[in-house]
């Protein structure tokens, strides 16, 4: 009966699960039909024609090397698109992009199905979807815009699932040289895949340790070689957009306008994924002595990680910040991370008491059944 129960339980989960996804891809369909994309995302699509007709990543043909698309892992990702669907510049541009939206997705379900036990997984890919859901008009837009975000939400998925993982997925220098390549991605995203491998080797349990302490040299070491190289053929390490963002040089009026739009930017986000955020809070109160056990070093240094985003992105001009553009690739992943662990860890510390509770909830009762108990997997 118990197990007819679970199916049932499973089903319906399952099915809610499938209508959630199905909200997203409604909304990612209204942004196709309106054959919306950001203008931005045309740039990729030119230097993509130059790299394969010339074979140099120019603005125009014949010119130097330009360091003008903010990402080579997504230009790289759009010449290949292109080369494939011979079609209009918006289309090739979608295409990568939500292309990029689906492997997320997917990486969000494996994220689930890995750390989540078969008797309560369907619940929670239920609630991860319901936050993702709540957030359609937000991620959707992301798919669409036919720029490098959903790219940098696939790679930082990635990260967390083989950081995770640890050696068991994948040896420390592997680890840190695809941490490395995160510069390709998004020049930015080294503040996770540096900051928290640094960290962990500072702050991380003992046997762990020599693991991240690899993990950090390797990071480095790619970083140095990749900025090397990029500086020999581009003349600068970082895209020419960087410098434009964080120094700001543009003119008082024009800062004035935007002066405000990281703190409007933070609050439209997080309203949007309010359903994940509000669960990951209750989640990490309710489990709050686990943050400072070394094993789940991690998990907080994660919650580090999203803190200092938002501080960082205080810093920057968001020029085009349509829809919380520069939340979504570290944001995002990191706050379905800390939703899984909290559900996960709220069922071994609490589900224990919850199957040995008696079942008349008198104070006498309560009382003399009641005696501490060390964390537990949750089994009843």
């Amino acid at each position: 009966m118990f197990e007819a129960k679970e199916a049932v339980s499973r089903y319906l989960h399952t099915t809610a699960s499938l209508v959630c996804l199905s909200v997203i891809g409604l909304s990612v369909v209204s942004y196709c039909g309106a054959k919306f994309v950001m203008d931005d995302a045309l740039m990729f699509v030119r230097y993509a024609h130059n790299w394969t007709g010339t074979g140099t990543v120019s603005w125009n043909p014949g010119e130097s090397p330009a360091y003008g698309a903010t990402s080579l892992a997504f230009l790289s990702l759009v010449a290949l698109v292109s080369a494939l669907f011979h079609s209009s510049p918006y289309v090739i541009c979608q295409v990568a992009s939500c292309g990029s939206g689906i492997l997320f997705l997917r990486a969000t379900v494996f994220t689930v199905i890995r750390e989540i036990e078969k008797s309560f997984r369907s619940f929670v890919l239920l609630v991860v979807t319901a936050g993702l859901a709540g957030g359609a008009m937000f991620l959707s837009a992301q798919f669409m815009t036919g720029m490098d975000t959903t790219l940098a939400m696939f790679t930082v998925s990635c990260l967390l699932l083989i950081w995770r993982g640890g050696e068991a997925v994948l040896g420390p220098y592997p680890v840190g040289i695809l941490g490395g390549c995160a510069l390709l991605v998004r020049p930015d995203l080294l503040l996770l895949s540096l900051g928290v491998p640094v960290i962990m080797t500072l702050a991380g349990s003992s046997d762990q340790k020599r693991f991240w302490r690899r993990v950090a040299g390797s990071t480095v070491v790619t970083i140095a070689a990749l900025c090397a190289i990029l500086t020999l053929y581009f003349g600068t390490p970082v895209p020419l957009s960087t410098y434009a963002k964080v120094f700001s040089p543009y003119g008082p009026d024009f800062k004035a306008v935007y002066r405000s739009m990281p703190y409007k930017q933070s609050i439209n986000f997080m309203a949007a994924y309010w359903l994940l955020f509000a669960t990951a809070s209750g989640l990490l109160v309710l489990n709050a002595k686990d943050l400072f056990y070394r094993d789940h070093r991690l998990v907080l240094v994660l919650l580090l990680i999203v803190v200092s985003w938002f501080v960082y992105l205080l810093g920057v001009t968001q020029v085009m910040a349509y829809r919380g553009r520069f939340y979504h690739p570290v944001v995002l992943p990191c706050v379905i991370f800390l939703v899984v662990w909290g559900i996960k860890q709220t069922a071994r510390n609490w589900g224990r008491w919850l199957c040995d509770a008696p079942s008349e909830l008198d104070s006498r009762s309560l009382l003399s059944s009641w005696h501490p108990r060390s964390p537990k997997p949750f089994r009843c």
